[in-house]
């Protein structure tokens, strides 16, 4: 249940960015979303000398109904504050696309890329962990569970570019390309190009170049995996499988569109689950 009041704060912070009607309410969201976490991650006496409103006062007054519930059961007690702040720098980055005087393209380099990643998605997995060990049977040891919360952020990092490798189509849409500037250069390309044209053979070939960093990392942080604790194994490998298989469909361009979106067949989803658990 817990994992879910994370998921819910994640799911409730993106909206709230993504929806706003203008680039400076989107900021506006982003700092009273870090300032909420500066709120639940100060100490009891500093809340209390401090002027500033309790954290429950502030939630009232700052965010809509709906988001509230969301806010409130976020159990920042047991997670570390280090990737929900990280998760906001991720939603920093995609504002730098709306940039109304002139097209902006944040992601510059491959470590450009990486670090957006990091931010959106291996912070994710790494709270996903964090209270997967909060709640395991199983025992581990804290080098242990450091070393497979930092392959959990990394296999994150995986997982989201695969994600960007699937909605090439879809982002350039929305004027946002998240593939480095340096490697369409390569190409002899522009953001701009990949934008007007993101069916170009070039732009294919670096996503296949992403699709095989993405699967280096996989198998990098496969065996990691397998020491999961018990209890979760199976569930986090029918997680990070089914979203890996998105990725397989890409490679041989055998996949339908929905929306925009490169999509699996349910059946063939539904045996990667099946192998996934049996696997687990």
């Amino acid at each position: 249940m817990l994992i879910n009041f994370r998921y819910s704060f994640c799911r409730v912070a993106d909206d709230l960015v993504d929806n706003a009607e203008t680039e400076s309410t989107a900021k506006e969201w982003i700092r009273k979303l870090t300032h909420y976490l500066d709120l639940a991650y100060a100490s009891k006496e500093a809340r209390i000398t401090s002027k500033e409103p309790d954290l429950n006062h502030y939630i009232t007054d700052s965010f809509p109904e709906s988001a509230q519930s969301a806010l409130r059961l976020l159990p920042t007690h047991l997670l570390p504050f280090g990737p929900l702040y990280g998760l906001l720098e991720g939603f920093k980055t995609d504002l730098e696309f709306n940039q109304t005087i002139s097209p902006q393209f944040p992601i510059a380099t491959e470590h450009d890329l990486e670090d957006y990643a990091v931010h959106v998605a291996g912070t994710v997995a790494e709270l996903i962990l964090e209270l997967v060990f909060v709640h395991t049977c199983s025992l581990t040891t804290l080098s242990q569970r450091e070393r497979l919360v930092h392959a959990g952020g990394r296999m994150g990092v995986a997982l989201q570019y695969v994600n960007i490798a699937r909605d090439i189509a879809v982002d350039a849409k929305i004027g946002r390309v998240y593939l480095p500037t340096a490697w369409l250069k390569e190409e002899g390309l522009s953001p701009q190009d990949a934008i007007e044209k993101p069916d170009l053979l070039e732009v294919s070939r670096l996503r296949n170049r992403l699709l095989a960093k993405a699967f280096g990392i996989y198998r990098e942080c496969q065996p990691a995996m397998e020491q999961l604790p018990s209890d979760a194994r199976a569930p986090m490998r029918v997680a990070v499988e089914s979203y890996m298989e998105i990725g397989r469909v890409l490679k041989k361009r055998r996949y339908k569109l929905k929306e925009g979106r490169a999509t699996v067949p349910v059946g063939r989803r539904l045996w990667v689950a099946w192998k996934a658990l049996r696997e687990g």
